[in-house]
């Protein structure tokens, strides 16, 4: 049995894929772990369930929190409605097997270009998108014509399980600083189509 639920392994599935963007890998941006100078201990550039980066990290830096639905949106998958592109419905509440609309955003922080502010940002943007539109064309290793967005596996014959059935990458958008934070940054949404079993979370 996992030792974490089912969502959380999708969370640090996305932060595993997040790492990967390097220059080794074809990137102009390095997200992979670091040492900080005059320290021994490797330090995270990917966080879950901050909504602003730690003051004391080295830039680049991407946040992943669950991004916050509204009473329509949250009303319409209570009654098995949803209007997005989701490849299946969502399916009602009294159900264990439903198909979920999961809203996930990531926020990113790059060092600001002195001249041009968002350029940075902007080129951290392009990475982070690429490299999640990269997972969304993964197919099953075995069922080859199945995708498997994240290598999260496939659900069972009969429907049931834990599975990514679609991930959905946003266009993203880069933001000015405010006063919480005083550089440019930006957000992406991702939906995430998932086939869940509610009663077999850590299946």
């Amino acid at each position: 049995m996992n030792t974490d639920p089912f969502r959380l392994r999708v969370l640090k599935a996305i932060t595993a894929a997040l790492k990967d963007i390097t220059p080794a890998n074809g990137y102009a941006t390095d997200l992979s772990d670091y040492v900080p100078s005059g320290d021994s201990t490797t330090v995270s550039r990917i966080y879950r369930g901050l909504d602003w980066p730690p003051s004391t990290n080295v830039q680049p830096v991407i946040t992943l929190l669950d991004r916050h639905i509204s009473k329509t949106e949250q009303l319409a998958e209570a009654l098995g409605i949803y209007t997005g592109a989701l490849t299946k419905p969502v399916l009602p509440f009294d159900s264990c097997d439903q198909v979920n609309a999961w809203h996930i955003r990531l926020k990113g922080f790059a060092e600001d270009d002195p001249v041009n502010p968002t350029d940075n940002a902007a080129v951290l943007l392009s990475d982070v998108r690429k490299r999640l539109l990269i997972e969304r064309q993964r197919a099953h290793p075995v069922q080859i014509r199945q995708p498997d967005p994240l290598g999260m596996g496939l659900v069972s014959a009969n429907g049931s399980g834990n599975a990514i059935v679609d991930l959905l990458v946003g266009r993203g958008e880069v933001r000015p600083g405010n006063t919480t934070y005083s550089h440019v940054y930006w957000h992406l949404d991702l939906v995430l189509s998932l086939a869940e079993n509610g009663m077999s979370p850590y299946a």
